[in-house]
């Protein structure tokens, strides 16, 4: 059955790549070949489509393998962790969504960089936010590879080894990416954000259906493992870290971006009333459900073996064909946010990191050669990153989304919603917040069992009040520019 099942995987997730790449393909046909329409779609996307690949984007590996195996290991804590965050995100995307969408649409922002770098008139603070930007991004999207290379040698007990998993999921994404752009990219996040939550749902309620409902699950896990239905099996310092960390993820690169393609503000703010279901309830509800049943169903798995509960399941109770498809959902989740992460980090190095502190003047059609030139060259470094096969997903992919946002937090504050903070205190907190970020991290890890998010968030939030106090604010032209432009729309 070894080879056989090897061959209906392979068959099974070559089909659904298959059908990626044509759609990738309809979306190089029709990408106008400006970095506005390569890399944000020429700002156009309504309530559906946004929603999808916010969710698509935001829903990837970590989730369909790292938090079923979370809850796993620690059940109703994680729970509540994860239905926390689902709910916050889209609260952070209703306060600064239509901000961000404003300044953007008025102003041609591509990056996150280019907006700070504009009201703080510093070309290079939005090298430093590239470097941050893209320091988070490379163990995040490593993390989508290392899943689906989990993913298939688990189903297929080693048929198909991790390698090749993590360099099949890597062709593919780079190819429909590399020729289509934004474009490509959506228009597969809404297939891909469909097919991940339905299998989720689907396996979770079939978890229940083979314990006996929802009734024996329950009585069954607090006779044998209670502590799973018990809160406080992490510290608050963990806990509270983990909400911040990606209740504030909407700040990440690929996710900033997402905030730049709405076809209206208005577009946003339902796009967030929308996610709060999605995310705070269709998602992560079927995600506790099946990684508590798993205790029962795949006992005895301990570390990193829980990240690969998901696989397990798929291969022990489901057939070889609905098992195969499972696992192209599985690429799906990791996929519909590697893409984005990957074209976003291309935009950054290109345009953050070359055009704008240097001044370049680079004709369209060139400048999008060479995000696709990007594009191929930072591939092969994460592939490297993967094929390494690092630690459990989660506090990958948390430790560095905290670098980030702890980072891009309060600058964005400055430049949407006070007037008082200036360029020194734009510099001041962005550089500590990411530097006690790290250290907190890999050189004394979470100190006082706080973790590293919330160090960053503590002294670049002291910093940045510090030095907006004692430090020049931005012109009176900048100011008017950014802020007379949202106090038109906005009270604040």
């Amino acid at each position: 059955m070894g080879a056989e099942l090897t061959t209906i995987v392979l068959s099974v997730i070559c089909a659904y790549l298959g059908v990626l790449t044509v759609i990738g393909y309809i979306g190089y046909r029709k990408t106008k070949p400006t970095p506005e329409d390569y890399f944000l779609a020429s700002r156009t996307l309504g309530l559906f489509v946004l929603s999808m690949t916010m969710i698509a984007t935001y829903a990837s590996m970590w989730t369909f393998l790292g938090a079923v195996g979370g809850n796993y290991r620690i059940g109703l804590s994680f729970l509540s962790m994860m239905m926390m965050w689902n709910l916050l995100w889209p609260i952070t995307l209703w306060l600064f969504g239509p901000r961000v969408w404003l300044l953007g649409r008025a102003y041609k922002y591509i990056t996150y960089s280019e907006l700070i770098n504009d009201y703080y008139e510093s070309r290079f603070l939005g090298v430093i936010a590239a470097a941050v930007g893209i320091l988070a991004l490379i163990p995040y999207i490593a993390v989508q590879l290392i899943g689906g290379g989990l993913a298939l040698e688990a189903f297929t007990k080693g048929g198909i080894p991790y390698a090749v998993g993590v360099t099949l999921m890597f062709v593919i994404m780079v190819i429909y990416v590399l020729i289509g752009g934004l474009r490509s990219v959506v228009w597969t996040d809404v297939i891909q954000g469909v097919f991940f939550l339905s299998a989720m749902f689907g396996m979770a309620m079939y978890a229940v259906y083979l314990l006996g409902g929802f009734g024996n699950m329950f009585s069954s896990i607090a006779s044998t493992t209670p502590k799973l239905l018990k809160p406080g099996a992490i510290g608050f310092g963990m806990w509270i870290g983990y909400v911040f960390t990606w209740g504030i993820a909407v700040l990440l690169p690929h996710m900033f971006q997402r905030m730049l393609m709405a076809k209206s503000p208005r577009t946003i703010g339902r796009t967030a009333a929308s996610l709060s279901i999605l995310s705070g309830w269709i998602q992560t509800v079927p995600v506790f459900i099946l990684g508590i049943a798993c205790t029962l169903l795949i006992p005895g798995l301990t570390g990193k073996a829980t990240d690969a509960a998901t696989a397990l399941f798929a291969g022990k109770f489901l057939d070889p064909w609905l098992g195969a498809a499972i696992i192209a959902a599985a690429f799906a989740a990791g996929m519909s946010t590697l893409d984005s992460q990957l074209l976003t980090a291309s935009s950054i190095l290109v345009r953050d990191g070359y055009v704008n502190p240097f001044n370049k003047k680079l004709p369209p059609e060139k400048e999008t050669l060479l995000g696709r030139l990007v594009i191929i060259g930072l591939g092969i470094i994460i592939e490297i990153f993967a094929l390494m096969r690092p630690g459990l997903i989660v506090p990958i992919s948390t430790a560095g989304t905290a670098i980030c946002i702890s980072s891009y937090l309060y600058p964005l504050i400055g430049a949407t919603l006070w007037r008082r903070a200036g360029k020194l205190a734009a510099y001041g907190s962005i550089i500590s917040a990411a530097v006690t970020a790290i250290v907190t991290w890999l050189v004394l890890p979470f100190p006082l069992g706080i973790y590293n998010v919330l160090w960053g968030l503590i002294i670049g939030g002291i910093v940045f009040i510090i030095l907006s106090l004692i430090g020049k604010p931005p012109s009176p032209e900048k100011q008017e520019k950014f802020h007379g432009l949202l106090s038109k729309v906005f009270s604040y």
